[in-house]
């Protein structure tokens, strides 16, 4: 998904908050029989631009890529210890080490 800055995720929050202020004070069957408020359009339209923008782009790691979460990940089952990302030498190989034991632990019938 595509980063918004700070500031302009703040501006937006600001310009929403009255909308759903109005939003909540409708019955649930006026709200359920009723468009989108005129309020929300401009909102909406951007929210959109940014989706379509975003899934252009692609995502920020390719699939298969090495990545980094700056993040230890334990894959475990109850007690057993299954997988360590640090021991193992990365995300990618404790994935591996995982599905391997998936595998193993839950046969495909035949």
């Amino acid at each position: 998904m595509a980063h918004i800055p700070k500031r302009r995720r703040q501006t937006k929050r600001r310009q929403l908050l009255p909308c759903c202020r109005a939003l909540t004070t409708l019955s649930k069957h006026k709200l359920l029989n009723t468009r989108t408020p005129t309020c929300l359009t401009p909102q909406l339209q951007e929210e959109e631009a940014d989706y379509k923008e975003a899934v252009a782009a692609g995502p920020a790691i390719p699939r298969g890529a090495p990545c980094d979460l700056g993040m230890r990940v334990l894959l475990v089952h109850g007690d057993e210890h299954i997988a360590d990302s640090t021991a193992d030498g990365g995300l990618a190989p404790a994935c591996d080490k995982f599905k391997a034991w998936v595998d193993t632990a839950f046969p495909r019938s035949a």
